[in-house]
């Protein structure tokens, strides 16, 4: 009896399930000049991001509308935002060698400064007849050994899409990333 009833089932199973699922990812590919810094010979905290709107899935986030949001159904990040974004933040100011050292959220030892994060958008804006990338993060320099916010700045890019989908969206993304990457080095070098 259970053999015909998962025989009777398997194609509804599969109907259900059409179009793959299609991941991407975030990475910074460019090379980012080298900064002369103060710093260069201090050590960097990067701590695990503050999501505030978009939450921490691997979900692609999209506006369609000042009040319509979704998320697309066959296209996701590859890993959940917030260890993207940290992990990219980190691969970009290690390669600007604004800092000696640069750890993550959970690594060992002490460091001379921490960096937190605050994602306040992380989505892709369809609007009309226009397609943007919308990146809004705040970042804080903080002195390890007091606590005292050294410096705070917030970032904030919209880059234009190629097409209306997930596959623009992506590219875009990883543009903005790039540009954010270059602009965070050059502000954490001053």
């Amino acid at each position: 009896m259970k053999k015909y009833l998962l025989l009777l089932l398997a194609p509804l199973i599969f109907v259900g399930c059409g179009g793959s699922l299609k991941l991407y990812t975030l990475d910074i590919r460019s090379e980012i000049p080298r900064q002369a810094s103060a710093y260069a010979h201090k050590s960097l905290r990067i701590e695990y991001p503050e999501l505030m709107d978009s939450g921490n899935s691997k979900e692609m986030l999209y506006a369609y509308g000042p009040n319509e949001r979704g998320v697309y159904q066959n296209a996701q990040w590859n890993d959940n935002k917030g260890r993207m974004l940290m992990h990219s933040f980190w691969k970009g100011i290690e390669n600007g060698k604004v800092f000696g050292r640069v750890t993550g959220y959970d690594g060992d030892g002490k460091t001379d400064y921490a960096l937190s994060t605050y994602v306040y958008e992380f989505y892709h804006k369809a609007y009309r007849d226009e397609s943007v990338s919308v990146v809004s993060i705040r970042f804080d320099l903080a002195d390890s050994s007091t606590g005292a916010i050294v410096k705070s700045r917030k970032f904030r890019y919209e880059v234009p899409t190629q097409s209306f989908d997930a596959h623009g969206y992506a590219a875009a993304t990883q543009h903005a990333l790039e540009m954010l990457s270059n602009d965070l080095n050059r502000w954490l070098a001053r």
